[in-house]
């Protein structure tokens, strides 16, 4: 559990110093001051500026539509941090709108050609990119920017970057699974694994045992699978990390319909969709079809 609220207090922290950069660039840029952008935003979305003001403070808005307009007004705006492109690019990719991206994908692009990029912007450059290309079928260009976060990551000290690694690898080994390599896939999983230990966030350790379940489900492993995922789920209950509910129904859904249990397969793939499209993840609300 303490892994768990240490990674959401880093990414609530991160989105906090997004925001108060992207509201404070506007304002620059725009010759305002930054309460007159803050209420204009909150009338956008349909916020107070003290909430805006909250999330500034460390706090990632539940609403997914916050967070993309957000992003776009710091991106449209202010001016073209190369921070908030690539989260944007990502966002946008993850939702299922890689066309959408291409625009912002070229000035992230063109902003990263001008200078080295240092670690803290690297790390969510290569991660937009990889998920870019993933949602436009590229695999191996996908897996290609994943190595290329791994290879930086590994200068990186352990401490820091322990995290981001097991990230890359869980994604690393999703291509490896959609190329057909499972063995690679398996291997690249029980690695990061065993990396992760007990001190790794419950979110990082559940996203790299349930790719493991599906590359056993695809070997035809069905018994290591259904353990798997039932060890998942009792995790997700024992954590309250609903936001993998959906990652264990579709699984559960593809073990059910392997054993020839149609009616128990539509039941966890439609619960499995549900959850998807309330997150807003378009790749995978096609997967659960």
């Amino acid at each position: 559990m303490a892994g768990t609220l240490d990674a959401r207090a880093k990414v609530n922290a991160e989105f906090g110093r997004l925001l108060s950069g992207a509201i404070n660039s506007i304002a620059t840029c725009e010759g305002r001051t930054a309460p007159i952008v803050e209420q204009e935003l909150g009338q956008q979305i349909g916020l107070t500026v003290a909430s805006i003001q909250r999330y500034k403070s460390g706090r990632l808005p539940p609403d997914p539509r916050a967070i993309r307009i957000f992003a776009e007004a710091g991106v449209r705006r202010g001016y073209l941090n190369r921070r908030w492109l690539a989260h944007h690019v990502q966002r946008m990719a993850r939702a299922g709108n890689p066309a959408e991206a291409e625009g912002w994908l070229a000035r992230m692009q063109a902003l990263a050609a001008m200078n080295a990029l240092p670690g803290d912007v690297a790390e969510p450059y290569h991660h937009s990119l990889a998920t870019y290309h993933l949602a436009r079928g590229a695999v191996d260009e996908a897996e290609r920017e994943w190595r290329a976060l791994l290879a930086g990551l590994a200068e990186a000290p352990a401490s820091e970057a322990a995290s981001a690694r097991l990230v890359a690898l869980k994604w690393l080994a999703t291509c490896l699974r959609q190329k057909g390599d499972l063995t690679q896939a398996r291997q690249v999983l029980s690695d990061a694994l065993s990396m992760a230990g007990d001190a790794a966030p419950v979110r990082a350790t559940l996203s790299l045992q349930l790719e493991l379940a599906r590359v056993l489900l695809e070997e035809g492993h069905l018994e290591a699978t259904e353990q798997l995922v039932a060890e998942c789920r009792e995790q997700v209950a024992r954590h309250a990390v609903e936001r993998h509910m959906p990652d264990v129904c579709f699984v559960q859904g593809q073990v059910l319909r392997a054993r020839g249990d149609m009616a128990g397969a539509r039941r966890a793939l439609t619960e499995a969709r549900d959850g998807f499209e309330r997150i807003g993840l378009r790749r995978e609300i096609d997967e659960a079809r």
